[in-house]
C-alpha cells in the first residue's frame, strides 16, 4: 500500500452489529477522512449529505442518495410543469381580466349616456308636463269664458 493511503476495512460481522451511533459516527469519521484534503470523493462527502444521512439514519430511513435525488428530480419536474401550466392560466386570466375590464367600460359608457339621454328626456317631460298643465289651465279659462259668453248670449237673445 502506498504511503499516505487510508485503508479501511470493516468485516460482515461487526456491519451488522453496528447501531446507529456506530453509523453515524463512521460516515462523519469518513467525511473527515476524504474532506482533509481537496478530492472528488472528498466533494462527496459535504456537510450537507452528512446531515442528511445521519438524519435519514436516526428516523430509521434508507441512506439511498439516489432514490432521494431521483425522486425529487420528479417531484421538480412535476413542480415546474405545474408551474408552467399555472403560467399559462395566470396568462389566460389576465388577458379575461384585460378583457371583462374593457366591456365593463363600455358598459358603463353605455349607461352613462342612457342616463344623459334620460335625464334629457326626464327635462322634455317635465318641460311636456308644464305645457300640458299650462294649457289645461288655458283650455278650462277659455272654457269658463266660452260659458260665461254663452250665459251673456242667451240673456241678450231672451231680453
Amino acid at each position: 500500500m502506498k504511503k499516505g493511503l487510508v485503508k479501511i476495512q470493516l468485516h460482515v460481522e461487526e456491519m451488522k452489529a453496528l447501531g446507529k451511533d456506530q453509523e453515524i459516527q463512521i460516515i462523519e469519521e469518513l467525511a473527515y477522512i476524504f474532506r482533509t484534503y481537496p478530492s472528488y470523493i472528498g466533494s462527496l462527502f459535504s456537510a450537507d449529505l452528512v446531515q442528511w444521512l445521519t438524519g435519514q439514519i436516526k428516523n430509521d430511513f434508507p441512506c439511498d442518495v439516489m432514490s432521494a435525488l431521483n425522486y425529487e428530480r420528479a417531484e421538480h419536474a412535476e413542480t415546474s410543469k405545474q408551474l408552467g401550466e399555472a403560467q399559462v392560466r395566470v396568462g389566460d386570466l389576465g388577458r379575461e381580466i384585460k378583457r371583462l375590464g374593457e366591456v365593463a367600460d363600455t358598459w358603463e359608457s353605455r349607461a352613462k349616456a342612457l342616463s344623459l339621454a334620460s335625464e334629457h328626456k326626464g327635462e322634455a317631460l317635465n318641460l311636456a308636463c308644464d305645457d300640458v298643465n299650462r294649457l289645461t289651465g288655458e283650455n278650462n279659462r277659455l272654457k269658463n269664458e266660452l260659458t260665461n259668453l254663452k250665459a251673456r248670449l242667451y240673456d241678450l237673445e231672451h231680453a
